[in-house]
């Protein structure tokens, strides 16, 4: 299902207003650094394109404002940036989730990008 059309669905709608209420409504990223901020965005940490069995797991899901989901994605490509990749790695490690296997299969996927202690481990590429 595209973008669009899953954007519109009933489930989706009800699952981002559940997350909108579950954070009060405020940024979960801003409250990681002791400020109120109100979230309107509902942010897929794990990209819905290459992970869509996660696309409306609670765990995926955080309430952050526009800004901060303009630093999460690079907003011509849709790729993660570094912001995002962090997120993501919390994410991952918080669950005991393998790190590796997640940032293989983001890797293969075209569009994302990958995080530079990937790159720094498999060295230049010739």
């Amino acid at each position: 299902m595209d973008n669009k059309s899953f954007y519109h669905t009933k489930r989706w709608k009800s699952k981002r207003a559940f997350i909108l209420r579950r954070d009060g409504y405020m940024s979960v990223e801003s409250r990681r650094y002791g400020k109120r901020v109100p979230g309107e965005t509902v942010h897929h940490i794990f990209p819905r394109d290459i992970f869509p069995e996660y696309q409306l797991a609670d765990w995926n899901l955080v309430t952050i404002t526009s800004a901060e989901h303009n630093q999460m994605h690079e907003r011509s490509t849709g790729a993660l940036t570094e912001t995002g990749l962090e997120l993501l790695k919390r994410t991952a490690r918080k669950r005991g989730m393998d790190l590796d296997a997640i940032l293989d299969r983001m890797a293969r996927s075209s569009g994302l990008v990958q995080s530079k202690d990937k790159q720094r481990d498999e060295g230049p590429s010739s």
